[in-house]
């Protein structure tokens, strides 16, 4: 059972709903024209693996690196935020409609250093690299050949045991709501 004693991090409710609703439908979507369904404990394990790696970069940073996503709802998005929350680390979603200044604001600001992105906006990503010299790993959303993406994370560190050293009172989000204007 989920409740306010056992689910205290994005972890803990992650890890619970994959324990307790395990096979039960967690997302269902489309892709090339294919009905595709993921599970709560598929979602749970994908976080876990997602997870080993930011902890992976947190230990080479020395600190816990912070995590912004430019991209639309999906699967891999979700866990790239919720994997990156599950490790500790501050993830920062962002609006895709932001103009390229406001865009460069929002991760120099929030001091980002992974930045997970849809590869609609794989033309901002030179723009960023080069305004933004803190982000050390650009990751894409979608599975592009050739290019660093949540797919092969995923796939790479499949079925590894996880346990979460976020705690309670860690910062877990950044969530802008309004822009400066330019």
């Amino acid at each position: 059972m989920i409740n306010r004693r056992n689910t205290k991090t994005l972890y803990d409710l992650v890890q619970n709903a994959g324990k307790e609703y395990g096979d039960k439908v967690f997302l269902r979507y489309e892709r090339h024209e294919e009905m595709c369904t993921k599970t709560y404990k598929e979602f749970a394990d994908a976080c876990n693996s997602l997870s080993t790696w930011i902890d992976e970069k947190n230990a080479e940073a020395g600190h816990k690196v912070n995590v912004a996503l430019l991209g639309r709802s999906s699967f891999e998005y979700l866990v790239a935020m919720l994997g990156s929350a599950s490790a500790g680390s501050i993830t920062i979603p962002l609006d895709v409609q932001l103009t390229e200044a406001n865009l460069v604001d929002n991760l120099n600001r929030s001091d980002t250093e992974i930045l997970f992105y849809d590869w609609e906006f794989h033309l901002d990503i030179d723009v960023v690299k080069e305004q933004c010299p803190q982000i050390k790993e650009f990751i894409c959303i979608q599975n592009i050949k050739h290019i660093p993406s949540v797919k092969k994370l995923l796939k790479q560190y499949e079925g590894v045991e996880y346990v979460s050293k976020a705690k309670a009172k860690d910062c877990a989000l950044i969530i802008f709501t309004s822009v400066k204007s330019y």
